[in-house]
């Protein structure tokens, strides 16, 4: 039995960052539409994507941070009437991704880490290489995102 479990196709790791990033690029086409909409489907998104994670409680931070960005970006639209997220929806979904990212680092925990850990076996999980080639990565996520957050704040 054990043997048919180790024969299961498994699924890229890196196929998993992508479907993390469904719900920002929803928000980003449609709030850059000025469609606020885009919110409302992003936080869907990111519940569903969250859900199983629960079940397991094997939490991607990058889907928990959707959940909490999209969380305060619908009471921000529509229960105050602000419009900050659908106007700013660049700079601000940029800079909380960055945020996600330093904070990965900071606590040692780099988010591609986790997503990293589904292509590789136990044995590499521990070891400093595979933690610092991810921190390495998750540093250039973290450039990348706040890069992106200024040129959306002057541009």
């Amino acid at each position: 039995m054990e043997d048919l479990k180790d024969n299961k196709r498994k699924i890229p790791g890196m196929f998993y960052i992508l479907v993390s990033f469904i719900p920002w690029i929803i928000y980003w086409i449609l709030c850059g539409m000025g469609n606020a909409l885009g919110i409302v489907i992003s936080f869907a998104i990111s519940l569903i994507l969250t859900i199983p994670q629960i079940r397991k409680k094997d939490f991607n931070l990058m889907d928990i941070t959707s959940v909490l960005y999209f969380s305060i970006a619908i009471i921000s639209t529509f229960i105050f009437n602000l419009n900050v997220f659908v106007e700013k929806n660049g700079f601000l979904s940029y800079s909380a991704l960055f945020l996600m990212a330093l904070i990965s680092l900071i606590i040692k925990q780099p988010y591609t880490f986790q997503v990293s850990k589904k292509d590789y076996p136990k044995t590499y999980w521990k070891d400093k290489s595979f933690l610092a080639i991810n921190s390495i990565v998750t540093g250039v996520w973290a450039v990348i995102f706040i890069a992106n957050a200024i040129i959306f704040l002057f541009f």
